[in-house]
């Protein structure tokens, strides 16, 4: 018999936001999701990638990486200028440390 702990719904809502790139098939993607959750220390509650893809479009030696970002903050409604913020400083860190190229 299994137990599962239940956790009580916060009383904020949760922002979730995509980011797509294409970085190196060198960086490892457990690396990306640890920078992210990093950088968004306080704010980012979970960062999960749902889509690797290698192939055509994408340039030799490289990969595109989608990440699925949600925010949260204990003690108020993040306004979209926060999350704005943060998802800027994420980005910033990610271009800075695996010379990512944002996609649109």
């Amino acid at each position: 018999v299994s137990i599962e702990k239940m956790s009580p719904i916060g009383r904020f809502p949760t922002v979730t936001r995509d980011l797509a790139f294409v970085v190196s098939k060198d960086v490892m993607v457990r690396d990306i999701i640890r920078t992210v959750k990093m950088t968004g220390r306080g704010l980012v509650s979970d960062a999960a990638i749902f889509d690797i893809y290698e192939g055509k479009g994408i340039e030799e030696g490289k990969k595109s990486v989608a990440i699925s970002v949600t925010y949260k903050c204990d003690d108020h409604t993040l306004s979209d200028k926060e999350v704005r913020d943060m998802e800027d400083k994420i980005k910033f860190e990610l271009t800075k440390s695996y010379h990512v190229e944002l996609r649109g």
